[in-house]
């Protein structure tokens, strides 16, 4: 989850209108409920000036959401992952979103993410640890021609 405070917000009067229509803020705190994606904006794409380098984006579902709307291969997509201690997080390179094929009678399969490191972790912490990922089906691709695991 992403949180912030109003005595974060930008005080600068310039910096607040050149911002518009977006709220700018000094600083974002986030939480470890979700995956924090973090989406930065190739260099290419001078012909959108009006819109941010990047964002911070909590959680799968609103990163699918905001990428719908990206160019292809437009964002290089980061997530603040933490080590197998869990003391120390770094940025670790996000290829893709995947979808569990099967689920319950109903519901929708669960999220996942495959990093370039090779990884595939579940979006979801809850009960996480030691998750073998099931037949996983691609939701998005944020490298080019990216269809395998």
């Amino acid at each position: 989850m992403l949180v912030t405070d109003a005595s974060w917000a930008e005080r600068h009067p310039m910096r607040r209108a050149v911002a518009r229509p977006y709220l700018p803020w000094r600083c974002v705190a986030w939480t470890d409920e979700t995956p924090t994606f973090l989406a930065i904006a190739s260099r290419s794409r001078l012909e959108e000036p009006h819109l941010p380098d990047g964002w911070i984006i909590d959680g799968p579902d609103a990163l699918l959401e905001a990428a719908a709307a990206w160019a292809p291969e437009s964002y290089s997509v980061y997530v603040l992952g933490r080590s197998a201690r869990g003391s120390d997080t770094f940025p670790c390179r996000v290829k893709g979103i995947w979808r569990e094929v099967k689920a319950f009678e109903g519901a929708r399969g669960a999220l996942w993410y495959s990093t370039s490191a090779g990884d595939m972790k579940p979006c979801e912490f809850a009960g996480a640890a030691g998750r073998i990922p099931p037949e996983l089906a691609k939701e998005i691709s944020f490298y080019a021609n990216e269809d395998r695991l």
